[in-house]
């Protein structure tokens, strides 16, 4: 697959795949990105004109004791940032700090994760007209209008809402912030976003942050490997039609769904032997286990180039610019979730790319996925017993 994103004579007639090659290698063009330095960056902000915490937990912020040191960390980092952006040391040191004092604010009105694990008691469904006037410091129909454009949304459009009080209180402290803070933070978390698509300088920076979060000193990546995983998560299925057609024995897939066909007979067999379940129980479970959605391999679209095409269609990707890549590429996906709205859920939709090595099972969904990339050595293999696979 790396030898297929490299190759300099790579010639596709699917225009996704050439999108994954350019992508790829405006990722690999270092000397590219190091002349740009941090004008992406300022230019975007630039035509900003007016969202979560950026440490792991809450208790980041609210620990001091424990965590005094690394929120001092991030502070710097913050400050580190804003120097690399062109900002003079003492305004960026005093804006900074109050960006952190507003994020520490917004940490003290969530709700710790543990108190957030029965769902029936944060879901709260309502409508746009009830959501404004839970939160009236925020325009909502006109934010949904413009996020979700082309898109109407009208007062009645349901919502739900998982942290009701949380918004509540959010939007009171919205509403006593000075409006410089908010804009300096909305611009804050501009810049945490598009960072990582600009030179060494601001890796280095982000670097010594993580070395005091995690306490380890990041490990050396080699490039070729970041900018396969960029590739990986914007044009995920478009790199997995090029694993499948280099890499992938389609044998595999075949082989594998009969393994789980006989699985799921093995397991029916020994249900019907159980002697501490009832039989309404046992029928039960046998029809749950029928209807599992088994999902091998990866999806048929991917071999088609029309549907390929298809679906990457509208990210405009160019080979020279990986800032702006990465930007088409927020966008995009921005729209494309917009669209789903208004479609029904598609259960074929997979949550892996194919050349992922890993599986899982969803119990809301009940489907199990085996993607291309664990079905190879040294977790699978064709010519492997059936029972060590």
């Amino acid at each position: 697959m790396l030898y297929v994103a490299e190759n300099a004579t790579f010639n596709s007639s699917s225009e996704a795949e050439m999108k994954t090659q350019r992508f790829y290698l405006s990722c690999l063009k270092e000397q590219k990105i190091e002349e740009l330095k941090e004008k992406p960056l300022t230019d975007l902000i630039k035509k900003v004109d007016q969202s979560g915490l950026f440490l792991p937990s809450r208790d980041y912020y609210l620990n001091k004791t424990t965590n005094g040191k690394v929120l001092a960390a991030y502070q710097q980092y913050m400050v580190d940032m804003g120097l690399l952006l062109g900002g003079a040391i003492g305004s960026v040191e005093v804006q900074m700090a109050q960006i952190v004092e507003f994020e520490t604010q917004l940490a003290n009105l969530t709700v710790p994760q543990d108190e957030r694990r029965d769902e029936e008691k944060i879901y709260n469904r309502m409508n746009v007209a009830e959501l404004q006037n839970l939160a009236p410091v925020f325009d909502w129909l006109d934010y949904l209008n413009f996020a979700l454009s082309p898109l109407e949304i009208n007062d009645t459009e349901p919502v739900v809402v998982y942290g009701k009080e949380y918004l509540q209180q959010v939007s009171d402290l919205v509403n006593s912030t000075d409006p410089v803070i908010l804009n300096n933070y909305l611009i804050w978390n501009l810049v945490q976003k598009m960072s990582p698509s600009l030179d060494s300088r601001f890796e280095k920076a982000q670097d010594k942050l993580l070395e005091s979060l995690y306490g380890a000193k990041k490990s050396c990546t080699p490039r070729w490997q970041t900018c396969l995983s960029n590739t990986d998560d914007t044009l995920g299925f478009s790199l997995g039609s090029l694993f499948v057609k280099s890499t992938f024995d389609k044998n595999s897939k075949t082989i594998a769904e009969q393994m789980i066909a006989e699985i799921r007979t093995a397991f029916e067999f020994t249900l019907a032997s159980l002697s501490w379940m009832d039989e309404k129980t046992k029928r039960t479970a046998k029809e749950k286990a029928d209807a599992i959605y088994d999902m091998i391999g990866f999806p048929d679209f991917i071999l088609d180039t029309k549907e390929l095409d298809e679906v990457y269609d509208g990210f405009e990707v160019a080979e020279d610019s990986f800032f702006q890549n990465m930007l088409n590429f927020y966008n995009f996906s921005a729209k494309l979730m917009a669209e789903q709205l208004r479609k029904p859920p598609n259960r074929e939709q997979w949550s892996m790319t194919p050349q992922t090595v890993n599986a899982y099972y969803l119990p809301n969904k009940n489907e199990i996925v085996f993607p291309a990339g664990i079905l190879q050595a040294p977790f699978y293999a064709p010519t492997h017993p059936k029972y060590v696979c």
